[in-house]
C-alpha cells in the first residue's frame, strides 16, 4: 500500500537525523510559516528537508487521498 511505503520511506529519511536537530528544522518552518503568511518554506539543508517531509507529507498525503476518493465517488454515478 502506498501509505505503508510512504511511512518507511519518512522513517528511512528521518532515521539518523538527530531529533534536536528535527525539532529545531521543524520550529524554525513553523515560525516561517506564521511570518510569512504561508509563504512557500525555505529548505536550508538536509534537516530541513527531512523535518519537512515528516511533518507535513502525512497530512498532504491524507489530504490528496482524500479528495480523490471523492472525486471517485462523484464521478462513478
Amino acid at each position: 500500500m502506498i501509505e505503508e511505503e510512504l511511512r518507511r520511506a519518512l522513517a528511512a529519511l528521518v532515521d539518523g537525523l538527530p531529533p534536536r536537530q528535527a525539532a529545531g528544522a521543524v520550529e524554525r518552518l513553523m515560525t516561517g510559516y506564521r511570518a510569512k503568511n504561508g509563504a512557500a518554506p525555505v529548505l536550508r539543508d538536509r534537516a530541513d528537508v527531512v523535518a519537512y517531509a515528516a511533518y507535513r507529507m502525512p497530512a498532504t498525503f491524507a489530504a490528496v487521498a482524500a479528495a480523490l476518493e471523492a472525486l471517485a465517488v462523484r464521478t462513478q454515478g
